[in-house]
C-alpha cells in the first residue's frame, strides 16, 4: 500500500477501522509501502479492505497468501 499526497490521515483512519490496528501500527504501515496489512482472511475480505483503502486515497494491492 502506498499513500499519495495529503490523504494519509484519511488512510490511517480507514486502516484502523478496517483492521483494528493501533494508531502506531497504522502509521508504521503507511510508512512502509510493502507492509502486509491483512493475513489469514478470505480473498473477498481482503478485497473489501483494499477497496476501502483505495477510497481513502491509498494504492492497495491484494496478493494471495503463499502456502
Amino acid at each position: 500500500m502506498t499513500v499519495l499526497g495529503d490523504r494519509w490521515i484519511s488512510v490511517i483512519k480507514t486502516l484502523r477501522e478496517a483492521t483494528g490496528m493501533t494508531l502506531s501500527e497504522a502509521k508504521d504501515a503507511t510508512a512502509e509501502p510493502h507492509f502486509p496489512l491483512v493475513s489469514g482472511r478470505s480473498q473477498d475480505a481482503a478485497e473489501l479492505i483494499a477497496a476501502r483503502l483505495r477510497g481513502a486515497g491509498a494504492t492497495a494491492v491484494v496478493r494471495p497468501m503463499a502456502d
